[in-house]
C-alpha cells in the first residue's frame, strides 16, 4: 500500500439539531434514543385577527447497539464532568412531591400485555 492516497468524503447531514427531550428504549439488540425539540410556528390564517399557534414536534431517533450505547455513555459522562470542572455544576430542577406520586402510579411489569 505504499504510495497509495486515501481519500475521504465527510458528510455532515442535516444541520444541527437542538433537542429539548429525549426518550430512550431497548430491545435486546438495540437502543433507541428518540431525540425530541417543540417549537411553536404562528399561523397567519385568513379571516382570523390573532395567529394561530401550532406545536411542531420534531423527532430525531438514533439506533446504536448496546456496546456503542455504553461507549457513548462512557464519553458523554467524562465530557459532563469536564465541563462541570470548567463552569460548575450542573442542577437539575427538583421534581414536586406530586410529579414523583404521579410517575409511580403506573408501573407496568415486563409481564403486562394490552392488545
Amino acid at each position: 500500500m505504499e504510495g497509495k492516497e486515501l481519500q475521504f468524503n465527510i458528510d455532515f447531514g442535516k444541520q444541527v439539531f437542538f433537542a429539548e427531550n429525549a426518550v430512550v428504549s431497548h430491545s435486546q439488540s438495540k437502543f433507541i434514543m428518540d431525540f425530541t425539540q417543540a417549537i411553536p410556528r404562528f399561523d397567519q390564517l385568513p379571516g382570523l385577527k390573532d395567529p394561530k399557534v401550532t406545536m411542531v414536534v420534531k423527532h430525531n431517533p438514533i439506533m446504536m447497539d448496546p456496546k456503542a450505547a455504553k461507549e457513548f455513555l462512557n464519553v458523554l459522562s467524562e465530557n459532563i464532568k469536564k465541563f462541570e470542572n470548567k463552569f460548575g455544576e450542573i442542577e437539575l430542577p427538583k421534581k414536586e412531591i406530586t410529579e414523583v406520586a404521579e410517575e409511580k402510579k403506573y408501573q407496568p411489569s415486563s409481564s403486562s400485555y394490552i392488545g
